[in-house]
């Protein structure tokens, strides 16, 4: 079957399901937490390893960025290309003939968010037929695991026929996109730490983190001025956490991927950490989102205004911020009211300076 998008006739060769090893995902989650690769391995690491999850059966590329160049794009930092090699080539080659603006307001558009190109054919013929014709693909899957000021790792996974997705293989992508973002925040925080001197390669974990588990007993190995509910909560998720590692990472990955939250309270991530004498301890890392000036509003009521201005659901919200739904609509309602707003769309307006003033720090 032939169809016409933006200036070029495609030929459509029929739709494909990847083959999903689950049981990586967990795998593809840990790896990014982890905090004894150096940072140049980093994105060749998670890029191997998401190879795995697909069976190899596609390319990827995968990018850092440090956020986001207005009329430009993405200010990229790092690649690394897994399969084909030339199709790290072909994308530069894309990017170029789409010039800046095109580049700019697709990637702008679609940031943070987890989706088939072929899927954004409606809004965006041309860059489409662009990827068809110049990358030689018939899909890709992206994973723009960003936060709001674009800084993170964008995924690209190139397949030779339309994708498809059921909607537990979406959960799966977006719930790794989550925690990619948060990943790779915690790395730039700790990549270089001004206040402390210290490089990823070097730093003292009691100054870094606000609570430290033993993960035999979860007893408190040391508390950085938190106690009482605060640390139990973070034992709680600690323990849901290692449970999700161990053993349900390959009886019900799906199930360890959904109590894995991708942050605790919207304010912390729980990484492992060893030792000089390699024992395994569990640090709770504050890791939360830089989402700007807060116009009146709680910090949680930023973060649930600001994923809420970008379309997600309630339920992906809680997920990306170690919530419950409920919690979600709650803090909705009342950023609503405290803003004036009683649309997405106005929400977005109101936010929309936000986000371009978190940007330009992030630049700065």
């Amino acid at each position: 079957m032939q169809g016409k998008i933006g200036h070029g006739t495609l030929i459509l060769v029929g739709k494909a399901r990847l083959i999903i090893n689950r049981h990586q995902s967990i795998d593809v989650v840990s790896l990014g937490y982890s905090l004894d690769i150096p940072g140049q391995q980093w994105l060749c690491a998670l890029c191997e390893a998401m190879s795995k999850l697909t069976g190899g059966a596609v390319s990827i590329v995968g990018m850092r960025a440090s956020g986001f160049e207005p009329g430009a794009g993405p200010r990229v930092t790092q690649a690394h290309c897994v399969g084909d090699p030339s199709i790290a080539d072909r994308l530069i080659a894309a990017d170029r003939e789409m010039g800046p603006a095109m580049v700019a307001e697709t990637h702008g558009t679609m940031g943070g968010k987890t989706f088939l190109i072929m899927d954004t054919e409606d809004r965006f013929p041309e860059a489409v037929e662009v990827y068809r014709r110049v990358i030689r693909c018939e899909d890709v899957l992206i994973l723009s695991a960003v936060d709001p000021n674009f800084a993170g790792v964008g995924v690209q996974m190139f397949s030779d026929k339309r994708l498809t997705l059921t909607n537990a293989e979406w959960d799966l992508f977006f719930r790794l996109t989550v925690h990619i973002a948060a990943a790779d925040r915690l790395r730039r925080g700790l990549e270089h730490n001004p206040m402390e001197g210290r490089t990823l390669d070097d730093f003292d974990p009691a100054a870094v983190s606000q609570a430290i588990f033993d993960p035999k007993t979860f007893r408190v190995a040391h508390a950085n001025a938190l106690k009482g509910p605060a640390i139990e909560v973070l034992r709680d998720k600690a323990r849901l956490a290692d449970r999700a590692r161990g053993s349900l990472s390959k009886t019900n990955p799906e199930e360890a991927l959904e109590i894995w939250q991708g942050l605790v309270r919207g304010k912390w991530s729980l990484v492992d950490w060893f030792d000089s004498d390699g024992r395994r301890f569990v640090l709770a890392r504050p890791n939360a989102p830089d989402l700007g000036d807060p116009r009146g509003l709680s910090e949680r009521e930023m973060q649930v205004a600001t994923f809420a201005a970008t379309g997600e659901s309630g339920k992906r919200i809680g997920y990306r911020l170690g919530i419950s739904t409920g919690h979600v609509s709650s803090v909705l309602r009342s950023v609503m009211r405290k803003l004036d707003v009683k649309s997405q769309s106005e929400l977005v307006s109101k936010l929309s300076p936000i986000f371009q003033a978190s940007d330009e720090r992030s630049h700065s």
